[in-house]
């Protein structure tokens, strides 16, 4: 799965709860991606995820804790083929976050800045799975009220990792990427009082003199179907060979 979902469908769902205040927001679901990533052959992917998200103004802590199944040569994160051709599946890594609001959401604009945490949890020896090395985030957001609707835009930067790849043989090898860029603009619209369609554009820079940026676009509808339950469900489609060819998902949310 490319952690490009963190940033364009949870960017969504915060948009589609925005004026919802709750301590504790628990989502789950299901999102499934495939792509052949400037290759011959697809590359697939599954991935079932747990996120939980605590606010007390004016901080935001979250977690993101993902099970993964992967057939094919690519790692995802990475957006080019890393390995082998292989089956593998198991708990992925980990994301942690904290953010801040500098601007609180009570009025017409909000800012936060904040940092996440790609924690090494899965299988070293997944290197379908994980690239093998931690990962830190710095990112701001700002929202802002058009009328009825939500936009927001996203700015941040990614301390990569060593990336961690088994050869035929079972040897590691290791490979340094670039630091990137990652920029993203996403923008929802109340349809009726209990539903809420989203658009979001996300960027990131390459990780390697020779591979593309990653580029995406997401489309999400968002429906309330009580004061603590929401339904969502999003499609997506890939701009670039660093990303997959398209992306589907649904998922449940309960907060209180």
């Amino acid at each position: 799965m490319n952690k490009q979902f963190l940033f364009s469908v949870s960017s969504l769902l915060f948009l589609a709860v925005f004026h919802a205040k709750a301590d504790v927001r628990v989502t789950t679901g299901v999102d499934y991606s495939s792509g052949k990533y400037d290759g011959d052959e697809e590359t697939t992917a599954k991935e079932t995820p747990v996120m939980v998200a605590y606010e007390s103004a004016p901080w935001t802590f979250t977690l993101y804790v993902p099970y993964v199944e992967v057939e094919g040569f690519v790692n995802a994160d990475v957006g080019s083929a890393t390995g082998v051709l292989d089956n593998q599946s198991g708990l992925g890594d980990i994301v942690v976050g904290g953010s801040y609001e500098l601007f609180p959401r009570g009025g017409d604009v909000g800012v936060d800045v904040g940092v996440k945490a790609k924690v090494v949890t899965a299988d070293s020896g997944d290197d379908l799975l994980t690239t093998g090395n931690a990962d830190y985030t710095l990112q701001s957001n700002v929202y802002t009220l058009l009328g009825a609707a939500i936009a927001m835009v996203r700015i941040g930067w990614t301390l990569k990792g060593d990336i961690r790849v088994l050869d035929t043989q079972g040897v590691a090898e290791t490979y340094d990427p670039d630091d990137p860029l990652n920029f993203g603009i996403a923008y929802s619209y109340p349809v009726t009082i209990n539903t809420n369609l989203g658009l979001a554009y996300d960027w990131r820079q390459r990780l390697f003199d020779e591979t593309d940026d990653a580029a995406e676009i997401s489309l999400l509808v968002s429906n309330r179907i009580s004061s603590q339950w929401r339904l969502q469900g999003y499609v997506l489609r890939g701009l670039s060979d660093a990303s997959p060819d398209w992306g589907v998902g649904a998922f449940a949310s309960c907060s209180w």
